[in-house]
């Protein structure tokens, strides 16, 4: 929820996002030991595969209201195949935090559910993961950068951050 806190600590800055208006947070919520237990204190650690969406809500208790929080699945994978498919029917999208895999199968599913509702020239993208292409050596499963280069002019790289791995994107 870290990434959760500083976008909507944005966005209620804004008098047209307070008129109402939600942040959508699609997530799986599964626990995948092998990548996340290094990130935790052995007392925190979840059962492999274990829900983890209670954290979550704990975490971000005090920006609830803020929120929309939906436990699905974009694709298949590792413990979540039971979950329901991430569907979209809430109207035009202005922006959106891409933080769901590196991989081109990821990147394709979510980019096919949401594209129809991208404004062109308006709607922003910021891709999390986008510059882990640049990582040494080079891992397979990094393929947000061949990802946004399938797409051609359709997303124009606007901003990058020096040091870091996020890319932003404009649709057109």
């Amino acid at each position: 929820g870290c990434s959760t806190h500083y976008i909507i600590n944005s966005l209620i800055k804004n008098p047209n996002f307070m008129n109402k208006k939600k942040l959508y947070v699609f997530d799986d919520f599964v626990w995948r030991s092998s990548w996340m237990d290094p990130h935790v204190s052995e007392s925190e650690r979840l059962h492999n595969h274990q829900d983890f969406k209670f954290l979550f809500n704990k975490y971000a208790s005090d920006i609830n209201e803020y929120l929309v929080v939906r436990k699905v699945k974009i694709i298949d994978f590792d413990g979540n195949y039971k979950l329901p498919q991430l569907k979209w029917n809430n109207g035009l999208i202005e922006i959106m935090f891409i933080d769901c895999g590196r991989t081109i199968e990821a990147n394709d599913a979510w980019y096919k559910i949401f594209q129809p509702y991208f404004i062109p020239d308006n709607t922003i993208l910021i891709m999390q993961d986008w510059g882990l292409h640049k990582e040494v050596p080079v891992q397979s499963y990094n393929q947000t950068k061949q990802f946004t280069d399938s797409k051609g002019s359709s997303l124009q790289l606007i901003h990058e951050i020096k040091r870091g791995n996020i890319g932003a994107f404009i649709y057109r």
